[in-house]
């Protein structure tokens, strides 16, 4: 595999050897896996996204390690530098376990988020293929190598497309798609992405600072966190909020609903997010809007009232109308089921050996009883004849004592005659 990299500029530094230098590297010791630093940068990438610019990375991975002779803590630093391209798929490559795996996934993405997040234009970018592809090939938990024999494709050819040098055709991309059982938009295109930029109770009220928020109002965030939105209800302007209500089956779903000023009858019945007015909260110091999340339902004269959707909730009517928009949720789902990882594949694969366990079980169960019924056919004839067999002694032996009973009284009547 090293041929692969040579391109990439490798450096060490740690405690013990200072400077950054390729033979750095602390040997014979077990390192532990600290965090990622990542960088990444774009020539030609200005305020748009331009298809031909070249993007440049760096990744500091910090180790921590000991020596034996003594116990105290030292650190080191891994620099590798290079295209953005191969130093994700070195990076990938290199990683031991699935929670290294899964951190530098996240570090990346959050970098080139921040990257791509003041640029202007269409949502829709197009995607480093070879990090798409890297990743979909990981999800799936096979290898590089694995998954090109898979595909019957030349590693060599196969890996070229991983490191960027070979544009992903859509050709390809969807040969690629059957093999991954996954869209072949997301082998070409980035994560389509919005903002968490709330989160709500369905059953406890919260204190936050001076103001407390009842059960189903949206409690602000204040973080810059984001969520893939499923490419099939992507909007320009979807909202996202995270629930956390322990017990509830609504508990770390997200809700993604559209934005809308329309409050009318449109939506009654409908699991909604809506904005209320509420002057009085500017006396405090507040922003003089409240959120909630729940069923709408609209009364005959036009009474708009909000209810909790969670059933078991003790507190049924959440709040009454009217309200400066009422926005429908399009769809709850929880991140397992916007973001298939090694997990879900994991747990699709488990979910199988137990199914055939199961199955085979199943099948040596009825084999059991088959055999039971078999055996017990065998013993209820069995039993049969030696009930017939026991039966006709019995009438033998009544005979016989019958006959002498006869034979004792035919002699009793010839004595006295």
């Amino acid at each position: 595999m090293r041929e692969y990299y040579m391109s990439l500029n490798h450096t060490w530094n740690s405690e013990e050897t200072k400077g950054w230098k390729r033979n750095n590297e602390p040997l014979g010791v077990v390192r532990k896996l600290e965090f990622f630093d990542i960088e990444i940068t774009s020539k030609g990438l200005l305020d748009h996204y331009e298809p031909g610019a070249v993007e440049l990375a760096t990744v500091y991975i910090h180790y921590s390690y000991k020596r034996d002779e003594s116990n105290k803590e030292l650190r080191a630093v891994q620099r590798i530098e290079g295209k953005a391209q191969e130093v994700y798929a070195f990076c990938l490559d290199k990683a031991v376990n699935i929670a290294s795996r899964n951190l530098f996934i996240s570090s990346w993405n959050i970098q080139r988020d921040r990257l791509y997040k003041s640029f202007t234009g269409i949502p829709f970018r197009p995607a480093a293929s070879g990090e798409k592809l890297y990743t979909k090939v990981s999800e799936a938990g096979m290898t590089p190598r694995k998954f090109a024999e898979k595909v019957n494709k030349d590693y060599g050819n196969f890996f070229r497309e991983l490191k960027g040098q070979t544009k992903l055709s859509f050709k390809q991309a969807m040969e690629y798609s059957k093999a991954l059982d996954c869209d072949p938009a997301e082998l070409l295109f980035e994560d389509l992405r919005c903002k968490i930029w709330g989160t709500v109770d369905v059953y406890n009220s919260h204190p936050l600072g001076n103001e407390n928020f009842d059960p189903c109002q949206i409690i602000p965030s204040g973080e810059d966190k984001e969520t893939v939105v499923p490419r099939n209800i992507y909007t320009p302007n979807i909202r996202a909020v995270r629930i956390n209500s322990k017990g509830s089956h609504f508990d770390r779903q997200i809700a993604f609903y559209k934005k809308s000023d329309r409050s009318d009858s449109l939506f009654d019945q409908r699991l909604v997010v809506v904005g209320k007015n509420e002057p009085s909260l500017e006396d405090y110091g507040y922003e003089p809007y409240s959120y909630w999340f729940g069923i709408y339902e609209v009364e005959r004269g036009g009474k708009e009232t909000l209810y909790n959707p969670d059933p078991f909730a003790k507190k049924k009517e959440l709040v009454q109308g009217p309200f400066e928009f009422v926005a429908p949720v399009i769809a709850t789902l929880h991140p397992s089921a916007i973001k298939r990882d090694y997990d879900y594949y994991e747990m699709n694969r488990k979910a199988l050996d137990y199914f055939k366990i199961q199955e085979q079980q199943h099948r040596l169960m009825k084999d059991k009883i088959n055999k039971m019924t078999v055996e017990l056919e065998k013993k209820k004839e069995q039993s049969e004849k030696l009930f017939i067999q026991s039966l006709n002694k019995s009438i033998k032996d009544q005979e016989k004592k019958l006959q002498e009973q006869l034979k004792n009284i035919q002699e009793n009547i010839k004595e006295t005659a």
